[in-house]
């Protein structure tokens, strides 16, 4: 009787005891370094912090610790005679492991353990808490339908004034909602979130209802969720709250047709709420695009964006909304760059981080190409005008990009509380002045130049490294002086290209770049006025007959497409002005049909078809003009290794 009294004591008052405080240490980071996606359907109960896997172990503090001290007291002080427990803390002991495993994202083990636990001791209490926490680990495993078969009939016995009432009926809603069966999800979520003894879990479990009523589209009862979160006030935790309030907000603003944008001002007034700034911004611009004022939600979501306090998941939701609403403008190359910012947000090996990253590929042809453009079209502009105009184009250049950098001084400047800001009259020494610095700079290289930050600058362009070999001669290898550029207007003009061959090769690379636009938004992105007006603008830069006769036929079938009457303009230009290139060859032969050429897929199986029927005079006319059809397209090594055979 001692002994047992001895152990159960030194079980609950020491190891159990300090196990238990580790797992609420653990279990007290989890929830504070956890970024909740509020534009997601919660999960009942978040194990992974952001930059985490699931198939790992976690990096929170704690969790090992209570596994360790539930392990030592199981060694220590079990008192298991002839298969009896005398001992009465051990099942608390192994629901503490399994608790410690699971939240350590160990499963297989974490059900081992509370397998144990109901197979070997029957304590009610902790054998009913051990059975929520064996189907919440089934349903970490996904066998959703296995913890729903053994739960249903627990929650539904459990009487709401139990502890248990909450945590079986909220695991209970996890596994609806991952077999999709959200009504019956609602239904539980909701019975745990009336009975949950705790405003944390109460405030999660009420926003959760409500977003699965807005799954179910009534927003009548979504509303009313959201109200039981906002009720709670300073009970639950304010990202519930804050969020909350964002929804009720647009679930009115929809069903009432109200402006809901001097509700969200004053959120954003209240101090309470300014670390919560991204998420009234991003509503702000979520509820302008709705209204089709594009400008302001680009403007709102980027306010979002600057904020110091934005989490991940925002973040994520920012950059991919502002790249589908340019993607949809045919802004590609602003599409790009905010499909990168969100690729560096996203984590590795996932398959969402897989997708974007092909999307973002998809983009890296009209990027290249409108580069190009831009770089090509601003060097002929410049090239074309006479020196003194080049010289007055390039003071004002240096003269905006000092006013640039004065201006972004200050901005930087700027107070955040003007009212508490004092005079900067008496502060005029060179270094503390920014203004001064900024065209100190500016000076400094249009007299300069960008020279090293070094000893001897002034003369750096002489300065030799010494070299670690020499010649076989023994004499040292000569190495070029390094020149500086200085930013005056006729160094730049210096370097702009002067000769005819230089200005000729700079325009073909131009025309070039238009015409590869124009096929892309064509057939990649299905895109026919951006691809007319890059079609239209290469034609009339006079280009070769080499690339004429793809940009008018391109023209033809954006036409052809559109049942316009001006095909049959551009059809008669092709074949009368253009008779011997592959385009006119296409547009004029007898003996191809253009039905068959509507993918290249069809056309490379019609190729084939006619090789195999041995007919290779037909082929070989057919491969000629069809070949423009091909080239640049997954189908084209098909093409190539189907010619070498023609050719033996």
């Amino acid at each position: 009787m001692v002994n047992r009294s001895y152990h159960s004591l030194t079980t609950t008052f020491n190891v159990l005891f300090n196990g238990e405080e580790a797992f609420d240490v653990g279990a007290s980071i989890l929830s504070q370094v956890h970024d909740d996606n509020f534009f997601e359907v919660l999960e009942v109960e978040p194990i992974v912090v952001n930059g985490e896997r699931m198939d790992q172990t976690t990096i929170v503090p704690g969790f090992a610790r209570a596994e360790e001290k539930a392990v030592k007291a199981i060694q220590k002080h079990s008192m298991n005679i002839n298969g009896v427990q005398h001992n009465n803390k051990i099942d608390e002991a192994y629901l503490l492991l399994g608790k410690a495993r699971y939240f350590d994202r160990r499963f297989f083990p974490a059900m081992e353990a509370f397998n144990y636990l109901l197979e070997n001791y029957a304590d009610q209490s902790t054998y009913v808490e051990g059975r929520i926490w064996r189907e919440k680990t089934n349903i970490r495993l996904k066998n959703n339908e296995l913890a729903i078969k053994n739960l249903r009939s627990l929650a539904r016995a459990i009487t709401p004034k139990s502890r248990f009432h909450s945590p079986a009926n909220a695991t209970l809603c996890q596994a609806f909602i991952n077999t999709e069966q959200l009504d019956s999800a609602c239904y539980y979520i909701r019975n745990a979130a009336q009975s949950a003894k705790n405003n944390d879990k109460r405030g999660r479990y009420y926003f959760l209802t409500g977003q699965l009523y807005e799954k179910l589209q009534k927003p009548d009862s979504a509303l009313w969720a959201y109200e039981q979160v906002v009720g709670l006030n300073r009970k639950t935790p304010r990202p519930y709250w804050i969020n909350a309030q964002i929804k009720r907000l647009q679930i009115r603003s929809k069903r009432d047709s109200i402006d809901p944008i001097e509700s969200y001002e004053k959120l954003a007034k209240n101090y309470e709420n300014f670390v919560y700034d991204h998420w009234i911004n991003r509503a702000i611009g979520i509820h302008y695009f709705e209204q089709q004022k594009d400008s302001l939600g680009k403007h709102y979501l980027n306010l979002s964006l600057r904020s110091a306090h934005i989490d991940l998941p925002t973040k994520k939701a920012n950059y991919r909304d502002l790249a589908n609403f340019n993607f949809e403008g045919g802004r590609y190359v602003d599409a790009g760059a905010y499909l990168d910012s969100l690729l560096v947000s996203l984590a590795d090996g996932t398959a969402i981080k897989r997708k974007t990253q092909r999307e973002r590929d998809n983009l890296n042809g009209v990027i290249k190409y409108e580069e190009i453009v831009r770089v090509t079209d601003s060097l002929l502009y410049i090239t074309s005008m006479d020196k003194e105009a080049q010289l007055t184009f390039f003071e004002e250049h240096i003269r905006k990009k000092e006013t640039r950098a004065l201006d972004k001084v200050t901005a930087d400047e700027k107070p955040s509380f003007p009212f508490f800001g004092r005079s900067n009259k008496a502060n005029v020494f060179y270094f503390y002045n920014p203004m001064l610095v900024v065209r100190g700079q500016q000076q400094f290289l249009s007299t300069w130049g960008d020279r090293p930050n070094t000893d001897n600058w002034a003369i750096a362009s002489a300065i030799r490294l010494i070299p670690e070999q020499t010649n076989g001669d023994g004499t040292e290898e000569q190495e070029e002086p390094e020149a500086f550029f200085v930013e005056k207007p006729e160094n730049y003009v210096n370097t702009l290209p002067k000769t005819l061959s230089e200005i000729d090769s700079i325009k073909k690379l131009n025309h070039n770049a238009y015409l590869q636009l124009g096929m892309i938004y064509k057939e990649s992105f299905k895109n026919n006025e951006l691809a007319k007006a890059r079609l239209d603008h290469l034609l009339t830069l006079e280009p070769s007959a080499e690339l004429a006769a793809p940009a008018y036929y391109h023209r033809y079938k954006i036409y052809e497409s559109e049942k316009s009457p001006k095909a049959k303009a551009y059809f008669n230009i092709i074949v009368n002005e253009y008779p011997d290139s592959p385009y006119g060859l296409l547009l004029s032969s007898e003996n191809i049909n253009s039905s068959l050429f509507k993918t290249p897929d069809t056309v490379y199986e019609n190729l084939l078809k006619t090789f195999q029927n041995a007919d290779f005079d037909l082929f070989f006319e057919q491969a000629q003009a069809y070949s423009v059809l091909l080239n640049g397209t997954p189908i084209q090594p098909k093409f190539d290794l189907l010619m070498a055979h023609y050719n033996g």
